[in-house]
């Protein structure tokens, strides 16, 4: 089994790459591993949270939505996320 803490957060920060093959990695591997193991997701959440914010401050609208686009399958795979990001909101 893979260690979440150390991947999932690592292919996050790379959502903000612009060029190929590193946003095809970050993309696909954090997909995997978000479909792969939903209930390992609630325990990784707080580590996320920076690489989240960082992509999203880029202000470059193709990061925005590939990062919104993975909450939203955070969400969608794991409800219980949706309320683990409740205290993150600002």
């Amino acid at each position: 089994m893979l260690d979440y803490h150390h991947y999932l957060p690592i292919f996050f920060e790379g959502l903000r790459e612009l060029d190929e093959p590193f946003k095809f990695m970050a993309d696909r591997g954090s997909d995997e591993l978000i479909e792969a193991c939903p209930h390992k997701l609630l325990p990784v959440l707080p580590q996320l949270i920076l690489p989240i914010k960082h992509a999203l401050n880029t202000k470059h609208p193709e990061v925005i939505v590939v990062v919104l686009r993975k909450l939203q399958k955070l969400v969608m795979v794991s409800p219980e996320v949706g309320e683990g990001l409740v205290p993150y909101y600002r």
